[in-house]
């Protein structure tokens, strides 16, 4: 499927003013973080670069950024996952983040996330590749730190990224690149509601919905499959 992608620049909250240092107060502790310099392909492990090969030939993280900016986006022209993807994806789990990542690409284009989820309950576990209490996803975006300490945060325009101590409801696929899980879709769960991480697609039936009944209209979708 064709992909084009729009970069978008966002700048720092604080300019350079009369020849003063740009100031990034931003709390970007959520997110992982990635040192452009540091990332050498001949000095990873064979299994991290497998990962990464998954986001070569990105085309979307510049060598050298405008000092002003903080922040890069993209819109991805492509129809966006189903609401429910049950029969698409390998596994689905509700879980908490515990430990997030950020790596570049082997060729350095490309940025990407990864995260490590600690299982609560497992409503789906077809594809589940070890019964361990955690399993590993990753998803494109991240924050790279430049020389001299700059920080762009990539993110893609409609999909959000999972943060540290925060549980979700995950539909995860695999693929025969990569050991570790992708993100297909996903759900922010808070104590009553939850919340799309993937924007583009309506909600509809559940657009009121609470959390609780969210759930139990997802579990009835998976009792067949469990049969």
């Amino acid at each position: 499927m064709r992909c084009l992608s729009a970069l978008t620049f966002v700048c720092l909250s604080v300019i350079a003013l009369f020849g003063q240092a740009i100031k990034d107060d931003r709390d970007l502790s959520k997110y992982g973080s990635v040192e452009y310099d540091k990332n050498d392909p001949d000095r990873l492990d064979s299994r991290r670069v497998t990962i990464s090969q998954r986001y070569d030939n990105d085309h979307w993280v510049y060598s050298r950024v405008h000092p002003e900016t903080g922040g890069v986006g993209r819109i991805k022209e492509e129809p966006p996952p189903p609401l429910i993807p049950v029969d698409e994806s390998a596994c689905i789990v509700i879980g908490r983040v515990g430990k997030v990542e950020a790596f570049l690409s082997n060729d350095k284009h490309g940025v990407y996330s990864e995260f490590t989820i600690n299982i609560d309950e497992v409503l789906k576990k077809d594809g589940l590749k070890k019964a361990r209490g955690y399993v590993v996803a990753d998803r494109e975006g991240g924050v790279v730190v430049y020389p001299g300490g700059q920080r762009v945060r990539y993110a893609n325009s409609d999909q959000d990224i999972p943060v540290r101590g925060t549980q979700y409801l995950f539909f995860l696929t695999t693929d025969s690149v990569s050991p570790n899980y992708r993100i297909l879709t996903s759900y922010e769960l808070t104590t009553n509601g939850f919340r799309q991480m993937e924007m583009g697609q309506s909600l509809g039936e559940f657009k009121d919905a609470n959390k609780d009944t969210f759930l139990k209209a997802i579990r009835r979708r998976l009792a067949p499959l469990s049969n």
